[in-house]
């Protein structure tokens, strides 16, 4: 009694029975359902309103079918939901062969793991395969959207992730300090406008000492003395 609204693994039910359905699957896995299917839909479902129970549901959905790419696609999907790259990847790992009928969902998925980890390069890469398996014209119009969604920020010419440690607040401009696996990298922070935030927001930082994970891409062109570019993204999320 349910459709989605494209084949993106993001998408609601697009009808007003949304509320109908869940019901019906909650129902149907609270009398014990063994369908592997059952729990993955409504883990689905939920995932955007209720985060843990969809953990819950699509962890359950994948004891009874760890084999089925369907269960590992939407798993996967929950994992980028939580902003969790790493968990998303592992749990496709397992896929030596995705159906192709899967491949539109399966690669927007990697392709938005990759984003999150800042690895731009991978995720164009399989942005490209999404429009790639996009059949229908509303398919390929997403698939367009989303393949300019994953690029890189603009300006982004290098990455470094570790922890940030301090913001300066100089008079000119801030300068972020970030401790990196080969050392500490300074990044001067020119124009906020020009920042782009992972998940979405803006630059929202406090002057001074700092303990905070971050991957931030940077501008190595025309760097200020003392720093290693300019800030052009940021992403704080957990890895």
């Amino acid at each position: 009694r349910h459709t989605r609204c494209s084949r993106d693994w993001s998408s609601d039910v697009c009808s007003s029975d949304l509320d109908d359905a869940i019901r019906w699957l909650a129902a149907a896995t609270t009398h014990g359902s063994t369908d592997a299917m059952v729990w993955a839909e409504l883990g689905r479902l939920v995932g955007k309103t209720e985060p843990e129970r969809a953990d819950q549901a699509l962890a359950r959905a994948l004891a009874l079918a760890p084999a089925s790419a369907d269960v590992r696609v939407r798993s996967g999907a929950q994992h980028v939901r939580r902003g969790c790259a790493t968990d998303a990847l592992s749990t496709l790992a397992p896929l030596t062969t995705v159906p192709s009928d899967l491949r539109f969902e399966f690669y927007q998925v990697i392709a938005s793991a990759r984003r999150i980890q800042g690895e731009f390069q991978l995720a164009a890469d399989a942005a490209a395969q999404v429009l790639e398996a996009a059949r229908t014209p509303v398919e390929i119009e997403f698939a367009r959207d989303f393949v300019r969604q994953v690029s890189t920020p603009p300006g982004v010419t290098a990455l470094v992730t570790g922890t940030l440690i301090d913001m300066d607040c100089l008079p000119d401009a801030p300068i972020l300090t970030i401790q990196g696996p080969a050392g500490q990298v300074r990044l001067q922070l020119d124009d906020r406008r020009r920042v782009v935030v992972a998940g979405g927001g803006s630059v929202d930082l406090d002057c001074g000492r700092q303990q905070r994970a971050v991957t931030a891409g940077y501008a190595t062109g025309d760097a200020p003395p003392g720093t290693h570019g300019r800030v052009r993204y940021l992403d704080f999320r957990p890895r």
